[in-house]
Order: C-alpha cells, then sequence, then structure tokens
C-alpha cells in the first residue's frame, strides 16, 4: 500500500531519507574502494563522494523518460525500470571512476563498481521494501 505524503512533514521525510541513503551509499561505496584498493582513504571517499552526485544527476534528468518504461500497476514495469536506473548508475560511475584513476587496471575499477553497486542498491530496495515508500 503506498501513502502520499501531502504535508510538509511528509515532504521532509522523504527528502531526510534520500539524504540518509546518500550519506550510507557514499559510505559504503568509499569502503569497496578501499577494500578493491582503488585509492587511498582521502581520495576513495572523494570519489565516491563525486561519482555518487555524478549518479544521482544522470537519474534527475533520465527519470521522466524512465517513468514512461512499463505500466506502473505491474511488477514488470518496475523491475524493468530499477535494472535500467542501475545499469545508469554503474556506467556513469564506472566511467567517471575510470578517469579519475587513470592509472588503475580498468577490470579492477569496473569490478568494484559494479560491487560497490550492487551493495547500495541491495539496501535501498531494503529500505523501499521496509518502509511505505516503496
Amino acid at each position: 500500500m503506498k501513502f502520499f505524503f501531502l504535508d510538509g512533514g511528509g515532504a521532509f521525510l522523504v527528502v531526510s531519507a534520500l539524504i540518509f541513503f546518500m550519506a550510507v551509499a557514499i559510505t559504503l561505496e568509499w569502503v569497496v574502494l578501499l577494500l578493491f584498493k582503488i585509492e587511498k582513504a582521502g581520495k576513495a571517499y572523494l570519489y565516491s563522494l563525486v561519482v555518487n552526485l555524478a549518479s544521482l544527476g544522470a537519474g534527475y534528468i533520465t527519470l521522466p523518460l524512465i517513468r514512461q518504461v512499463g505500466n506502473e500497476y505491474t511488477n514488470s514495469g518496475q523491475v524493468i525500470r530499477w535494472i535500467i536506473v542501475f545499469t545508469l548508475t554503474v556506467l556513469v560511475e564506472g566511467f567517471l571512476l575510470i578517469l579519475l584513476t587513470k592509472k588503475k587496471p580498468k577490470e579492477k575499477v569496473w569490478l568494484a563498481t559494479v560491487v560497490m553497486n550492487i551493495l547500495s542498491y541491495a539496501i535501498l530496495l531494503f529500505l523501499f521494501k521496509a518502509s511505505v515508500l516503496g
């Protein structure tokens, strides 16, 4: 069941949830970059912040097109939209990380990008399913 927040308090909750998720995603992806030894702590955090802001921007730009995919009342449309958004995120973050880390092996950077986004999207899907927003 979906609840529509029509007052200012509800809008604040949605914005707060998005900010919270972005902080969690940036931190989680920073840890993945450290584990893959893509960069040292300071640069890895900066790279995580930059690529997440870039993929967020790309998502907002393409959102009107993505919303048109599938029927909003069927699960197939939702699944297709999630796949499109995930793919867009991986592509934007992967290409940007390759530009930022020119000396690192591209295969390693792509693998780190896929792993960090699988983890981030797993948390995002869990939050959507566990809340009234999804």
